[in-house]
């Protein structure tokens, strides 16, 4: 009895300590293209270094509600002879590098599912099985909306049973006891009424008149699951009730929209676990190339276990030299990307001692333009811009 007191004080203590997430909601259906590994986990980082003692860490989608009750999973068939009702498979793996990035820079994501008409432990298993490898990865989570979405359940997704959520949550957990399940919806009619676990309560309500209408009713979640962790998804431009107004009407007017929402947050809502910003407009608010060059100037990039240098010459043309210091030994990682943030290549991916590194990089081969360096070591990551003209 003592170990178990002593286990739910802790897990209380880590949901609701110092620690807090903010980052990014990404899905497949984003406007646009869909950004290379390393603008994902620069974006993370520049999102969660605005507020103290912040996780960079997301929810990354691995399937695509493509209707009719069938749910798309982005990545391939395990290749075990068994067919799946409602589900299908993408020909080749469309999160294995991202997670790989994550890993590499500290991002933490909870994976999560459209599922459509498809068996929910089905999907957890195939998941699960899948990417629980990644060390980025900190549970599963299920987006209500699109669980049996039709007209039966007014496209709203049909109510979770507190029997389906205590189910769905024992089956992450024999994966890794660790992990955790979030639940995704704006309406609590839709989340189990009664069962509450360690799960966590994900609110993705649109469409205010302002960042008070939001904070207030973002604030009844909050006490509505006030003894789980709460994580809010904002940054939507939808007119859900077609007044001709959205949500960007008000919070297009702020300098610096993520950090503002983020701090009232966070300061109002007790349980407020985590801030993530969605895909539909975080390239308009974080442009692509602006944030390849502004994680150099993020908080976290000033630190003592290492410095990366300029890159010298710079501009250059055929070979430059990238030095780098490290003052406590460990896994470090020296990648080259393009502008769109593309790895081109590794120049380091090994354990070294404490020490100053000096490598030569040839790009003969490669176009003119601007490309990046990283550098990432003890997960935790700088970058810088250069330019090569032949």
């Amino acid at each position: 009895m003592r170990r178990m007191l002593i286990f739910v004080l802790i897990t209380f203590s880590i949901i609701f300590g110092e620690t807090k997430y903010a980052g990014f909601r990404s899905s497949r259906v984003m406007p646009g293209s869909f950004p290379q590994p390393l603008y994902w986990s620069n974006v993370c980082q520049i999102i969660a270094n605005k507020f103290d003692n912040t996780q960079p860490a997301g929810v990354w989608i691995v399937s695509t509600y493509w209707g009719n009750g069938l749910c798309r999973l982005h990545f391939p068939h395990p290749g075990n002879g068994k067919s799946y009702e409602h589900i299908s498979f993408d020909t080749r793996d469309l999160n294995e590098q991202y997670l790989d990035m994550f890993d590499s820079t500290g991002v933490k994501v909870w994976l999560q599912v459209e599922s459509g008409d498809a068996d929910m432990d089905t999907l957890i298993s195939l998941v699960m099985n899948r990417y629980k490898h990644h060390q980025c990865v900190i549970g599963f989570g299920v987006d209500n909306e699109w669980y049996f979405n039709s007209a039966a359940n007014d496209y709203c997704g049909r109510k979770v049973t507190d029997e389906e959520s205590e189910r769905w949550e024992n089956a992450v957990k024999e994966h890794n006891p660790n992990y955790t399940l979030t639940l995704k919806h704006w309406d609590t009619v839709n989340m189990p009424p009664n069962y509450r676990g360690d799960i966590v309560f994900v609110d993705d309500s649109q469409d205010f008149d302002s960042l008070d209408e939001m904070a207030n009713e973002f604030k009844y979640w909050g006490n509505f699951y006030k003894n789980n962790p709460v994580i809010y998804q904002f940054g939507y431009n939808s007119d859900v009730d077609s007044d001709g107004d959205d949500d960007e009407d008000w919070w297009g007017e702020f300098t610096d929209p993520s950090k503002t929402i983020g701090n009232r947050l966070f300061s109002q809502i007790d349980n407020c676990l985590g801030i993530y910003w969605v895909d539909f407009t975080i390239k308009d608010v974080f442009p692509v190339n602006d944030v390849m060059t502004k994680i150099d100037d993020q908080k976290t990039t000033v630190v003592s276990d290492f410095q990366l240098k300029q890159n010298y010459p710079n501009p250059f043309n055929g070979n430059t030299n990238i030095e780098f210091h490290i003052n406590n030994s460990g896994l470090v990682k020296l990648q080259v990307f393009d502008v769109q943030g593309r790895l081109i290549n590794t120049l380091v991916n090994e354990s070294l001692p404490v020490g100053k590194y000096n490598f030569n990089l040839n790009m003969n081969g490669f176009s003119s333009g601007i490309y990046y360096y990283q550098l990432v070591c003890r997960e935790r990551v700088q970058s810088k811009r250069m330019l090569f003209l032949k």
